[in-house]
């Protein structure tokens, strides 16, 4: 999402919050820190520049769902991955809910990758094959996943937000998708054919 070297929004702060202990964790835990990320932007009245990004999947949540799409009705953008089962992603949570921003994962060439999760519910595409980025501890490592083009798409938001500080989720959503290009190569297995795009950094013709 940021960093001094990688990422997109460059000048956006993060808040680490530990829901998976290693790779495992409860859907409980995972709605618990989703819960607490909610309340601290609605305590510190972030709603305009905030983004919430969870690249992490489970099983299908009617109340994590819920979860999410009342956070998006108060304007809260949650961004997430949309797995990496290379099946339906309505089958899952939080890529089934109707308020996230669901990334699927596309290679340098746009081409869907073979392992992301597909489906009416993906929003748009974003890298994700053969991503460099930083690793705990320091150094960096190059990553494949749905989990690595989410937070592509978290830092377009910032990015918009950031151009545009009275952007809604709503809003937000919608000129994401609009600003899209349909360059995603080959078959998208029923997604969108939208890719992720900037508007070439031009705060011209960016909408909501």
């Amino acid at each position: 999402m940021c960093s001094k070297t990688y990422g997109v929004a460059k000048k956006c702060s993060l808040i680490a919050v530990k829901v998976l202990d290693g790779m495992s964790g409860s859907m409980s835990d995972i709605m618990s820190g989703y819960d607490w990320a909610v309340k601290d932007i609605m305590t510190y009245n972030r709603k305009h520049k905030a983004v919430i990004n969870m690249s992490l999947g489970g099983p299908i949540s009617a109340s994590f769902n819920k979860l999410i799409d009342t956070a998006f009705d108060y304007g809260i953008t949650t961004v997430v991955a949309a797995g990496n089962d290379n099946t339906d992603d309505h089958n899952s949570s939080p890529a089934s809910a109707e308020g996230a921003i669901t990334v699927g994962a596309t290679d340098r060439y746009r081409v869907r990758a073979p392992f992301s999760n597909f489906g009416t519910n993906v929003a748009v595409f974003a890298p994700g094959v053969q991503i460099i980025s930083t690793w705990p501890g320091g150094g960096n490592r190059t990553l494949s996943g749905t989990s690595m083009a989410s937070p592509h798409i978290a830092g377009l938001a910032l990015y918009l937000q950031g151009i545009r500080w009275f952007y809604n989720s709503k809003r937000l959503k919608k000129s994401i998708e609009r600003l899209a290009t349909d360059r995603v190569v080959g078959d998208t297995k029923g997604s969108p054919n939208l890719f992720a795009y900037n508007n070439g950094g031009s705060r011209f013709g960016i909408w909501g």
